[in-house]
């Protein structure tokens, strides 16, 4: 064997040994990285788990839209969680992809968790519906954007409504699967059962005026509770009919007058147009808000600058 030929193998085995230990390096800083990253999830999952946090599933399916799921977690184990669902499922979302997001409060503010998962198996009511989904595999955290919030002018509200929603009940496609609703407010309306205390485009208030303080309107008003609503606003002259599905954040009793304020945050909405009867539903996100509200506590803002 020629001197050449054994220095070319004793550099090609030295920079086989080379890339064989990068490889091994590179894997076993990713296995550290990964127990890492799981052991992080875990922690802010059984925070959430204990405290009873209201989850968001988002499937990211052909043909769902925006449309988001509430739930809570019930277990999470090795590979997988169990989540207890607020909000009935279809069972062809298995083994979609879907987004994970869930708020916690903090001292400076909210913050918000986003996981990518898999819907595993949509179990049937037996004794409620319930979802199995994968481990997460990767994480966002954000900060909630703080919006404007105004108190709206009486007189831009033509009509204010509100509806309750159970697990059982699916959100409405079209103005024939909305019926009557429990309780509704128009313009100019003497001695409304409710009305809109403030707005933003995140959530809304809605005031129920108390004439005894132990009284109580005819909703659930549990945090986490889902409401259905319909705000018909002006902007720019023209009416403006908003669909909401929102979920209960607070309560809290005002002296003078003497009402009770419930505070919301809205879940999914939709805007219908004069001569439509569709509803096509969209997510509110919590950092972008929703749009039309957004514009409309703009305008209202500037006017009264």
């Amino acid at each position: 064997m020629s001197p050449l030929l054994i220095i070319s193998l004793s550099l090609v085995g030295g920079l086989l040994l080379f890339i064989l230990g990068y490889f091994w390096q590179k894997h076993a800083h990713s296995r550290h990285s990964q127990k890492h990253f799981h052991t992080i999830v875990r922690s802010i999952l059984d925070d959430a788990l204990l405290s009873r946090e209201i989850f968001e599933i988002e499937p990211d399916a052909p043909g769902i839209g925006c449309r988001s799921y509430r739930g809570q977690l019930e277990t999470q184990e090795k590979d997988k969680l169990l989540f207890r669902m607020l909000d009935p499922i279809a069972h062809s979302l298995t083994n979609a992809p879907a987004y994970l997001l869930f708020r916690a409060k903090e001292q400076a503010g909210q913050q918000y968790f986003k996981f990518c998962c898999e819907i595993r198996k949509v179990i049937p009511d037996e004794p409620f519906q319930a979802v199995e989904m994968s481990f997460p595999v990767s994480m966002e955290i954000g900060h909630k954007r703080s919006f404007a919030r105004i108190v709206p002018p009486q007189d831009k509200i033509r009509l204010l409504s509100l509806w309750t929603i159970t697990p059982q009940q699916p959100m409405p496609l079209s103005l024939e699967q909305v019926g009557p609703p429990v309780l509704a407010a128009k313009r100019g309306a003497a001695s409304p059962p409710l009305f809109l205390a403030d707005i933003s485009a995140s959530g809304m208030a809605i005031g129920f005026p108390l004439e005894k303080k132990e009284a109580a309107p005819p909703v659930d008003l549990e945090r986490g509770s889902p409401l259905f609503c319909l705000l018909v606003f002006e902007m720019d002259g023209q009416p403006v009919t908003f669909w909401a599905t929102c979920s209960v954040n607070n309560t809290r009793l005002r002296e003078n007058p003497p009402a009770l304020l419930v505070g919301l945050e809205f879940t999914n909405w939709a805007l219908l147009q004069p001569g439509e009867r569709v509803l096509k539903w969209f997510h509110a996100s919590p950092l972008k808000g929703v749009d039309p509200i957004l514009r409309w506590v703009e305008s209202l803002s500037g006017h009264h600058h």
